[in-house]
C-alpha cells in the first residue's frame, strides 16, 4: 500500500539505528569515536558492491555511476536517514546532557536496555475497527498507565517520546528511583525519521481508502500512525 521505494526506505532506519546508537551509547566516561561520515550515511544503499567511499566520496566519474533513480540517489544515501533535526537533538542530548540531563552517554554501560517510544496520536478521536474499540480505550492516559508499569522496571531504558510523555517518564523514574538507569530522548512529530515522506504517506492512505471503502483500520486510514510505527525501526 506503499509507492515504489518506501518499503526500502522502511529498512533504511537501520542507518539510523546504527549511526545514533554510537551517538547514543557508551560506557561512562568513554568518548565513541567514529569519523563522522558513519553518521552522514544510509547504510541500506550499499549493496551489491556499492560503498559510501565509491559513492559519496570517490571521483564524480565513478561514484554518478551509483545512482539509478530513488531511492538510490546521492540525497538519499550519502546523509543519515535521521534527517539533520533528529540527528543534532541526539548529538546534543550526548554531549552535553540535554536541557533536563537526559544524556546517554553518563549512564554505565549495561549489558540489556530497553527501548521504546510513544507519542500522542489521540486515539481517542479515532473510529473504532475489526480489531477493538478506540475512543476512551485508547486514551493517551490508558498509555501513560501502561507505560507506567514498564516504568517500575529496574532496567536501563532509552525512551523516545513526545515532550507530554518525557515528562511523565522523567517524574515516574525519579520517584522509582531509577533515573540513573534512564535516557529520555524528546522526539517532536515533525523530526521522526518518516516525516520526510509525510505527503507520500498522506497520498498512499487516501489511495487505501479509495480502495477499502468503509474500511476503519488505523493502517489503512491513518497516515501519522503508519509514519510514527515507521520511524520506531530507525530511531532503535
Amino acid at each position: 500500500r506503499f509507492e515504489p521505494g518506501m518499503a526500502r526506505l522502511r529498512s533504511s532506519c537501520l542507518g539510523c539505528a546504527a549511526a545514533s546508537c554510537l551517538a547514543l551509547t557508551g560506557s561512562a566516561g568513554v568518548q565513541v569515536k567514529r569519523p563522522d561520515w558513519m553518521l552522514d550515511q544510509n547504510p541500506s544503499c550499499w549493496t551489491e558492491g556499492f560503498t559510501y567511499e565509491m559513492c559519496c566520496l570517490g571521483p564524480a566519474e565513478i561514484a554518478e555511476t551509483c545512482w539509478t533513480g530513488f531511492p538510490h540517489t546521492r540525497a538519499n544515501c550519502c546523509r543519515s536517514p535521521c534527517g539533520e533535526p533528529l540527528r543534532a537533538r541526539i548529538l546534543s542530548e550526548q554531549s552535553s546532557g540535554g536541557s533536563r540531563g537526559a544524556a546517554c552517554s553518563r549512564l554505565r554501560h549495561r549489558n540489556e536496555t530497553l527501548v521504546t517510544g510513544l507519542w500522542n496520536l489521540k486515539r481517542e478521536t479515532w473510529p473504532s475497527h475489526s480489531r477493538y474499540v478506540e475512543g476512551d480505550g485508547h486514551s493517551f492516559s490508558k498509555y501513560h498507565r501502561w507505560l507506567d508499569r514498564l516504568l517500575q522496571k529496574p532496567q536501563a531504558l532509552l525512551i523516545f517520546c513526545d515532550a507530554e510523555t518525557a515528562a511523565f517518564a522523567r517524574s515516574r523514574r525519579k520517584a522509582y528511583g531509577l533515573w540513573q538507569l534512564t535516557c529520555v530522548v524528546e522526539v517532536p512529530m515533525e523530526d521522526l525519521p518518516q516525516m520526510k515522506h509525510r505527503e507520500a504517506y498522506f497520498r498512499a492512505h487516501a489511495e487505501n481508502q479509495r480502495q477499502l471503502p468503509g474500511d476503519t483500520r488505523p493502517e489503512v486510514i491513518q497516515p501519522t500512525y503508519t509514519l510514527v510505527v515507521n520511524s520506531k525501526p530507525e530511531l532503535l
